[in-house]
């Protein structure tokens, strides 16, 4: 019976981390289309020199915060989803394979898509690249470090038990 509750336990994590996965990819690829157009736009409207030294002081620093906050957001909620399934090895695998997976679907999509390739493209595709992987690491990181905190929660416990024994 619990071979049978840890089975169902297991498949209930693969379906939340397929679908997690879905829309965390879905999300940086909007992320990307937000961020490549307003690139572009910015490119027609500024000329060269501005918008190099727009995007370098001013974009950057924007992206990247949005960056940090959608990679904590989806780490938080990898880590605790990573508390449903009871295999370890087999939680870190799936996430692992599925969000390469994805990722790699992503890139082909981005690379081979149609788009002529001058400096922007080339630039925000070497930086999706980049996030792909970080967004990898990150959804890897967090399944680790889920079931770390469960280790320390249930330690907790049983030390409280002990100490509730002794006396």
């Amino acid at each position: 019976m619990k071979l049978l509750f840890n089975l169902i336990r297991a498949a209930i994590y693969l379906v939340a981390v397929y679908y997690l996965c879905f829309f965390a990819i879905i999300g940086f690829n909007y992320f990307a289309a937000i961020s490549y157009n307003s690139a572009m736009w910015l490119e027609v409207r500024l000329g060269g020199f501005f918008f190099w030294f727009t995007m370098f002081f001013i974009g950057f620093a924007v992206l990247s915060m949005l960056w940090w906050i959608f990679k904590i957001v989806v780490g938080f909620i990898m880590s605790w989803i990573a508390r449903i399934c009871t295999y370890r090895t087999f939680a870190i695998w799936s996430v692992g394979l599925i969000s390469a997976g994805y990722s790699i679907f992503f890139l082909i999509g981005f690379w081979f898509g149609g788009e002529t390739l001058s400096a922007i493209p080339i630039i925000v595709g070497l930086m999706l690249t980049i996030g792909c992987i970080q967004l990898c690491t990150i959804l890897v990181k967090a399944t680790i470090i889920g079931y770390e905190t469960m280790d320390e929660v249930e330690w907790k416990l049983r030390e409280e038990d002990y100490r509730s024994l002794e006396k």
